[in-house]
């Protein structure tokens, strides 16, 4: 049975330009295996499948081959072929393709020889590809966050024998790019993730051989900016973060400060303030993996270790969620929620035609389906459902959720519909999985 463990109340907040009265938000303990005991692994949510996918890691002094998912309630083996045995590798989902990439890490095989690898592998949620062996050099301990806006992923900095890097990369899915420009000072054992809202690239803290850093930066595919605020995080290394879409905030957890114990802390940045989340956390870990579960609306943190004395590492699997009531469970409490009883099937179809989008829940509670929906309950006739769906879709280009070829495909679907109909019956906006397909869609979730 879950434990809940930890809940934390917070003050009145101000996110998505909305008034949070009260935010209740609880650590959850969701599973606990030792034989999956490990650091140093990574771990990206697959926002098409929705699954958490991690790989590798190690036990001790061995690395591990296997690939797992976390659908919110176990975790699956899924593959031990592939990018083989590796820790300190750094993944992140890339929404466009629907694909999860992986690059770089570090293995032991041969034993006693310390490799570090320069490949880019892709999981479809099937095989692992090889993507590309040239592009960044080969490293460890750098970090990956995909910036759905943009439709790349971004690499920064890791460690390369007795070298620390400050390199920007980006992957388009066919090769890497590197952005020749002045960033954050070279590093490794930092933490990366991506703001969809407001649209960056947000860096944290790391070290090399002169210091520890507990610096706060922001790419915006452009140019690097240091951010600074009243008060942030103490400087740590080979901690974690992902960003809560529905709270608006990239979420900091655990970490260290050599040569010190560990943290058993969370911090949360909205772009200009760094806040301490007061109350108990799970336990104090670092080297652990942290992604957010944006059909569920949680943090999932999964293992990391406890110290550097040889204690065994963790085997735990956390969610962060709100506990306030949720009557549709859609993540959005009910006095914020302005849909109480959304549609959470898997996908946007509209009449017969699939989007190709994840139907995924927006920050005042609605699902794209709702919004959809409410567009057809209110227009008099087709011409004023299409332009109330145009109208919908342009917004969500402003959001981050859709680019500008998902807009088109979403219009089309409109357009080719019977919609508005007095037949409630007629009103097809349904889940992917019935509706009859001869090939995968072109289009695909933003996250």
């Amino acid at each position: 049975m879950p434990r809940i463990l930890f809940v934390v109340i917070l003050g009145a907040t101000t996110i998505h330009n909305r008034v949070h009265a009260q935010e209740c938000l609880v650590w959850q303990e969701r599973d606990h295996d030792p034989a999956m005991s490990r650091q140093g692994h990574a771990m990206a949510y697959d926002s098409w499948r929705g699954v958490t996918v991690l790989h590798g890691g190690k036990q001790f002094s061995q690395r591990l081959p296997d690939t797992r998912e976390w659908d919110g309630n176990a975790w699956t083996l899924r593959s031990t072929l592939g990018p083989g045995e590796r820790s300190d590798h750094a993944m992140a989902f890339d929404a466009s393709r629907r694909v999860t990439v992986m690059f770089g890490g570090s293995s032991a095989v041969p034993p006693g020889v310390l490799l570090r690898f320069g490949d880019t592998w892709e999981w479809d949620g099937k095989i692992w590809s090889l993507r590309s062996t040239t592009g960044p050099e080969p490293r460890a301990r750098h970090a990956l966050a995909y910036d759905s806006a943009r439709e790349v992923t971004v690499l920064f900095g890791g460690t390369r024998e007795a070298r620390f890097l400050n390199d920007t990369w980006e992957w388009d899915g066919l090769s890497w790019t590197q952005r020749n420009v002045p960033g954050p000072p070279s590093r490794a054992v930092h933490a990366m993730t991506y703001d969809s809202t407001r649209q960056v690239v947000v860096l944290f803290g790391g070290a090399n051989h002169h210091r520890g850093f507990d610096d706060t930066w922001e790419w915006d595919g452009s140019d690097w900016s240091p951010r600074v605020a009243s008060v942030w995080p103490p400087g740590r290394q080979l901690h974690s973060m992902a960003y809560d879409r529905q709270r608006g905030v990239s979420v900091l957890v655990g970490g260290r400060h050599a040569p010190d114990d560990p943290f058993r802390d969370m911090w949360e940045w909205d772009g200009s303030t760094w806040a301490s989340v007061e109350g108990p956390s799970p336990p104090a870990r670092f080297a652990h993996g942290m992604t957010y579960d944006s059909r569920r609306g949680a943090i999932v943190l999964f293992g990391g270790s406890p110290s550097f004395g040889g204690a065994p590492d963790h085997f735990d699997t956390w969610e962060l969620a709100n506990c306030l009531p949720d009557s549709d469970d859609d993540g959005i409490t009910d006095g914020d929620d302005e849909c109480p009883a959304s549609d959470l099937q898997d996908a946007l179809v509209i009449g017969d035609c699939d989007t190709g989008l994840s139907n995924v829940v927006l920050a005042n509670g609605c699902t794209l389906t709702d919004s959809v929906g409410a567009c057809s309950a209110m227009a008099r006739h087709h011409g004023d459902f299409v332009n109330c769906v145009a109208g919908l879709a342009n917004a969500w280009i402003a959001k981050g959720i859709v680019v500008a070829r998902e807009k088109r495909r979403v219009v089309r679907c409109a357009a080719q519909s019977d919609l508005p109909s007095d037949e409630a019956s007629r009103l097809r906006i349904q889940s992917r999985r019935t509706v009859q397909r001869s090939r995968e869609p072109t289009s695909r979730p933003k996250e």
